[in-house]
Formats: structure tokens, C-alpha cells, sequence
């Protein structure tokens, strides 16, 4: 199916792995050719802003580092994890997170491929693994709660992207659902 859920999901991460990601140069790279386009070079302490898919390989081989603003960190997840648990709405996710899900995925897929090449300790893609499952949790709860009930425009706009795809589809399934049965 075209518009499946899982297809929307796989448009948002293409979306996300093409959008500019600010970064940090840690080691020098002289430039290189990349489909055409010429990258680089990248000088030590550096501000460089990038396409997501691009940082990403420059940050597994270590030449660059994510700037500390766009980063998905377990201590970024507990954060949200604070406030969803103290709310009863759904909470505000940064605008520089507006993929948090596709980021974590991306982020632990980095820490777990650290870890086994003994660059980072196995506790922290275990510590995100956890908070990520907690704010899944948390929000889960608040979307089903939201698609049940009549929705306001202003709770739609706390979605992140990836949410707004479950949202929507849970509404529409709902609704099918209840015009079959009769209201309720």
C-alpha cells in the first residue's frame, strides 16, 4: 500500500537523512568528491552544516561530531521524559528533534556499533535504548487518548512527524470503526 504507515515512516526518514545537520570538526579531512559535489575540507574546530547522510559517515569514521544541539542523547530523552510524565497533554518536542524517533533509531544503531568496537561503553546505548522505550510509552498513551477523542488543532501541533503518521491513521481506523458499529 502506498500510504501505509510504514511508507509514510520510510518517506520521513528519507526526509530526515536529507535535511542539514549542524556539526563539529574533530580531525582534519582534506575535501572529496561525493555524486558530483565536492565536500570539504574540514579544519579542527569548525562549525560544518551538512547533509544528515553525509555527517553520519563522517561521524563513524571521526572526523566530525555532531553540534551539541542536534544530538540525541539519553539525558536529551529524559528531559522529555520529565515533562511528558509530569503532563497529562502531549508535550512539545524541540524543533531540532522534530524526527526524535528517527534520530534515537539512528543514534543507537551508532552507540551499538560503538560499543562493539569498544569506542563507547555498552551502558549508554543500553541507558537510551531504555529512555527512548519510556518516552514511546508515555506518548503512545497520549495518542491513543488524542485520536479517541475529538481532536484540537492545537495537540496536533505537539506531534512529532513520525506521531502524526500513527495519529492519523489510528483516527481514520477509529472512525471507520464507530461509523460501522454506530456512534458511541
Amino acid at each position: 500500500m502506498v500510504n501505509s504507515i510504514r511508507n509514510k515512516l520510510l518517506r520521513e526518514e528519507n526526509e530526515y537523512f536529507h535535511q542539514k545537520i549542524d556539526t563539529i570538526c574533530i580531525k582534519e579531512l582534506k575535501n572529496f568528491q561525493h555524486l558530483g559535489r565536492k565536500i570539504g575540507p574540514f579544519k579542527v574546530g569548525h562549525p560544518y552544516s551538512l547533509d544528515n547522510y553525509i555527517a553520519r559517515i563522517l561521524i563513524k569514521e571521526g572526523y566530525i561530531r555532531f553540534d551539541d544541539g542536534n544530538q540525541i542523547t539519553a539525558k536529551t530523552i529524559q528531559k522529555i521524559n520529565f515533562r511528558e510524565s509530569t503532563n497529562r497533554e502531549l508535550g512539545n518536542i524541540p524543533k531540532n528533534h522534530k524526527h526524535v524517533y528517527i534520530q534515537a533509531h539512528q543514534e543507537l544503531k551508532l552507540l551499538n556499533t560503538q560499543s562493539e568496537e569498544g569506542k563507547k561503553p555498552q551502558k549508554d546505548f543500553k541507558q537510551l535504548y531504555s529512555d527512548i522505550n519510556d518516552l514511546i510509552r508515555v506518548r503512545l498513551a497520549k495518542i491513543i487518548r488524542f485520536a479517541i477523542q475529538t481532536q484540537n488543532i492545537q495537540s496536533k501541533k505537539a506531534l512529532t512527524s513520525e506521531e502524526l503518521i500513527l495519529f492519523e491513521g489510528l483516527s481514520k481506523q477509529i472512525k471507520e470503526w464507530r461509523d460501522y458499529l454506530g456512534s458511541i
